[in-house]
């Protein structure tokens, strides 16, 4: 026996989906319209209903674009005879709805083009736009209506008519979904905004000078902003909400805020303030209450940084002291780069900066600044890569130091799993993955957090290395991190090639195309130790040569002068990373070809200050180097110029790649 009475079933199924079920419902398997709203004159709702058999039927409201099945309660399950037949029934309706749905545009499309070439455009003086507020904005005109044109496609499918009262309706059967009403062009715009309603949208474009999308109703914002990112994959898109806060669920908000995370768009709230009136939920009823002002401030919030910058107040006093994760060398609140070559001990390197912001000190002679939580985010190391390092640097704590990093260290090794921060979408544009808002989210829920390192960059982001823009959405997004977080964010990244060989290393040293190293406020670069280097402080085993790395400040735009100075480490068991023990070998004599070599930078030092090259081709003219190759060349002038170093005769100035005579020589 079945519980229940089928039709009342039915009817308390219409109702929960939020439409006025009709009076009456036949349950004689036809097709049949009624007013989902409550109101006369009104058929956007439908049903069919069957109760032969397995009473079952579907509803829905073609104005919300909404579909529902539904099948009476048995209290049993069904058959597998029951569940083919019921799939039958349902599959035979779907078809009857579709052809009457397809029926009903097509004669509604063709209503809609008659009534188009009658109506005429409506002017600004309509009682319904002067109530309002706003101009016709493209708008027509048809007995006394005004006429909004629903178009997908460059095709009028459907009408809406807004009565002098306000009063709006659609015209019987026609296409809402997808469909929308333009005002002001897309054309070179900056944002494109996508609103419910007619009003909502034209106090929009005049306040704003945005284009702006009228979807009509909630429900149909989602398949809108689908079809407008497909039409337009670069262009920014704004779901301006209408604040239902009066009505069960907020639909207005809900749709809006549903459509936004689809399309990777803004959502923008209207904000009446403390003393909202009754029945204020749009930006129109914004506009009309607090002006026009209000609402471009509500577009320009968190679009352009604050109302700019005190002057009077910076000139008249002392600026803020620079705070530091690594005293004078990191910033607190910013991102860096560390860019290395392969199996130079980068990943090590993090592990250890994060561990010195558990316990307040390094091992070799930096200063930490800010201590607290730390984070690891590790791409390319697996759970028993990060034990292992842990393990190795374990073995350099005292008890209460292990107790701090157990405490405030959280490492998330994600070797084999999808780890990028960044996804390529349409258009060749990179966009934050949902593990991007997972991990800020997750970050900024993080107390007292002063350290985050991620490793390697390659594999946070689908960017190319060679495209500026991808390197520089990367920058921005890791630079975001640490001003959102207040922590200092390191981030590693392969050198280029050649790197390695180089006598001292500049800026943009990462691989690609230099613009990641414009994106953030430092650079270090760690390389292993070269053969030149080793002779210089006379170690000639090659596996003790390829034990040291230097860790060198490339760029720091608050760092002084004495932090560009090389730190030598050396890589113990397993890598981990100390203090260097080295002692420069005595330098050469001083022959005829270096004091030469000496008065030639004198000479160029007179006119400016030269650099290295300048120097080395003005002796190369002079025949003070030896060898025929250009890198023989090269080796020669590195010898002449490691001899006048290691005499005193020459220091390197405050840019590198600099070198002066030392002051009082003569």
């Amino acid at each position: 026996m079945m519980p229940g009475n089928p039709i009342e079933q039915f009817r308390e199924a219409i109702q929960a989906a939020g439409l006025v079920p009709p009076e009456t419902i036949e349950a004689d398997g036809k097709l049949r319209r009624f007013a989902s709203n409550g109101r006369r004159n009104d058929d956007a709702g439908w049903y069919l209903l069957h109760v032969d058999g397995i009473p079952a039927g579907s509803f829905g409201d073609w104005r919300m674009s909404l579909t529902q099945s539904w099948r009476a309660h048995l209290g049993r399950d069904l058959t597998p005879a029951e569940e083919a037949e019921h799939r039958a029934k349902v599959e035979a309706m779907r078809r009857e709805r579709e052809a009457e749905e397809a029926r009903r545009q097509a004669e509604a499309a063709a209503t809609a083009a008659v009534i188009l070439k009658e109506a005429t455009p409506a002017t600004d003086k309509h009682a319904y736009l002067i109530r309002k507020g706003i101009k016709a904005n493209g708008a027509l005109l048809h007995q006394g209506k005004l006429v909004i044109p629903m178009r997908s496609g460059g095709k009028v499918h459907s009408l809406q008519f807004i009565g002098t009262d306000g009063e709006k309706r659609f015209l019987t059967g026609g296409r809402v979904t997808g469909c929308y009403f333009s005002i002001g062009s897309a054309r070179d715009a900056t944002a494109l905004c996508i609103v419910e309603g007619f009003a909502t949208g034209a106090s929009i474009q005049e306040a704003t000078g945005y284009p702006v999308a009228v979807a009509f109703n909630a429900g149909n914002l989602l398949p809108v902003a689908k079809a407008l990112r497909e039409k337009f994959p670069d262009l920014p898109l704004i779901l301006c909400a209408d604040d239902d806060s009066r009505t069960e669920g907020n639909p207005g908000l809900m749709k809006a805020n549903e459509a936004a995370k689809a399309i990777n768009g803004r959502l923008i709230v209207p904000d009446f303030g403390p003393d909202r009136p009754d029945g204020a939920s749009d930006f129109n009823d914004l506009a009309r209450l607090r002006g026009d002002d209000v609402v471009r401030r509500a577009f320009l919030a968190g679009t352009w940084p604050g109302e700019g910058l005190d002057i009077a107040g910076c000139l008249s006093t002392p600026a803020p002291p620079v705070r530091w994760f690594i005293t004078e060398r990191m910033p607190a609140g910013r991102a860096g780069l560390l860019a290395a070559v392969g199996g130079s001990s980068k990943t090590r390197t993090l592990f250890h900066l994060a561990v010195g912001a558990c316990i307040g000190r390094l091992p070799w002679p930096w200063e930490v600044a800010t201590t607290g939580r730390a984070v690891l985010l590790l791409a390319e190391d697996t759970a028993a890569d990060a034990h292992h390092a842990l393990s190795l640097i374990g073995r350099m704590l005292m008890r209460d130091e292990r107790r701090l990093v157990a405490e405030r260290l959280t490492v998330y090794p994600l070797a084999g799993e999808d780890a990028r921060l960044l996804r390529l979408a349409a258009g060749n544009v990179l966009i934050p993955t949902e593990r991007a808002a997972d991990l800020l989210r997750r970050l900024r829920m993080t107390r007292d957090l002063a350290f985050i390192g991620l490793d390697p960059a390659l594999a946070l982001t689908d960017g190319d290395e060679l495209n500026p823009a991808h390197q520089r959405r990367l920058g921005e997004l890791v630079d975001r991190l640490a001003i959102d977080t207040g922590a200092c964010v390191l981030l590693s990244a392969h050198a280029a090639k050649g790197s390695q060989a180089l006598d001292e290393p500049g800026s943009h040293t990462a691989r690609g195309s230099g613009s990641l190293t414009d994106c953030v406020r430092f650079e270090f670069v760690l390389r292993t130790m070269t053969p030149p280097e080793a002779r210089q402080f006379g170690i000639t085993d090659i596996a003790e040569r390829k034990a040291h790395v230097q860790l060198l400040a490339t760029k720091g735009n608050a760092l002084p002068p004495a932090s560009f100075a090389p730190l030598w480490l050396r890589r113990g068991i397993g890598g981990a990373l100390e203090p260097a023990a080295l002692e420069r070998q005595e330098a050469g004599a001083v022959g005829p070809r270096e004091v030469a070599a000496l008065g030639m930078l004198r000479e160029l030092c007179r006119e400016s200050t030269p650099s290295l090259k300048d120097w080395r081709d003005a002796c190369g003219n002079a025949g003070l180097l030896s060898g025929k190759t250009p890198r023989a060349r090269e080796s020669s002038m590195e010898r002449i110029r490691n001899t006048l170093r290691g005499a005193g005769l020459i220091v390197p100035g405050i840019v590198r790649g600099i070198f002066t005579p030392a002051e009082g020589e003569e």
